[in-house]
């Protein structure tokens, strides 16, 4: 089978979606009067330049060697905080 749509849900004070069907990132939050979900971060992507850069390292040594080195770049850089 095909994938056709990926996806993640935060719970906190707001409650977020975040899906993709293969055309754009959108995020959109729950509106509780309605319990409905709203459209709230249309084409949602990554910011090409940035001043912080995070990265879950928990699972560092079981990323694939072109990843390691990607991240060890960017901490030898400075890059990273």
């Amino acid at each position: 089978t095909n994938m056709v749509a990926a996806g993640y849900c935060l719970y906190s004070a707001t409650t977020v979606l975040v899906l993709t069907m293969g055309n754009g990132v959108h995020g959109f939050t729950l509106d509780p009067d309605s319990n409905t979900f709203m459209q709230t971060h249309p084409n949602m992507c990554i910011p090409n330049v940035g001043h912080i850069y995070s990265f879950n390292e928990a699972y560092f040594r079981s990323y694939s060697e072109p990843v390691q080195k990607f991240l060890n770049n960017m901490k030898a850089a400075g890059t990273m905080k």
